[in-house]
């Protein structure tokens, strides 16, 4: 996880470079050259920005999600029988839990990518993650946890949509090579 996290980190700094003005940019040539850069430049430890609130983010993500997802399944199947509706409807509602509780921790990994140690460069200054709630509290209030809810949500709910058909297009296979029915575990 760590390892994909020093990527991300470089994939959001090289996405966002060009919105700086020129003499702000960071220029990275390419992904060695941005991690090479950031050692050097931030410390040893800097390629690992925002890996804490990421692995927490995933790890709340998938429990907001499959928890949510499985009960709401049976609801439905248990209301309605077994329509081809049922998935999809739990998987969105799922996908309201998974968003509305990762999205903070995926607000706090990008913005601990994305700053700058320079307060001409950044408006909000903060040495940890903590004193980053803080600011941000103090700033912007609870809601700049949910910057970007939509597109998340968006993003999430395909995401589960994806997944959930992928797992049933394998779990289905392996029912009929196995000789069994597709209600049958």
């Amino acid at each position: 996880m760590c390892i994909r996290d020093s990527f991300e980190l470089v994939l959001i700094r090289k996405q966002t470079d060009g919105a700086y003005k020129p003499e702000l940019r960071r220029n990275y040539k390419n992904v060695f050259n941005a991690i090479t850069s950031i050692q050097q430049n931030e410390g040893k430890n800097a390629i690992l920005k925002g890996a804490l609130p990421n692995v927490l983010r995933s790890i709340i993500l998938n429990a907001t999600m499959t928890a949510p997802f499985d009960y709401l399944n049976e609801r439905m199947y248990i209301a309605f029988g077994d329509t081809s509706y049922n998935r999809p409807c739990a998987l969105l509602f799922a996908a309201l839990f998974g968003t509305t509780l990762s999205l903070p921790f995926d607000n706090l990994k990008t913005r601990l990518q994305l700053h700058w140690n320079d307060p001409k460069r950044d408006r909000l200054q903060y040495n940890g993650i903590f004193r980053m709630i803080k600011e941000i509290i103090a700033v912007e209030g609870v809601t700049g946890f949910f910057v970007g809810y939509y597109p998340y949500y968006i993003k999430t709910a395909l995401y589960g949509l994806f997944t959930i058909y992928t797992i049933d297009a394998i779990n289905s296979a392996s029912k009929r090579r196995a000789g069994l029915e597709e209600w049958q575990i």
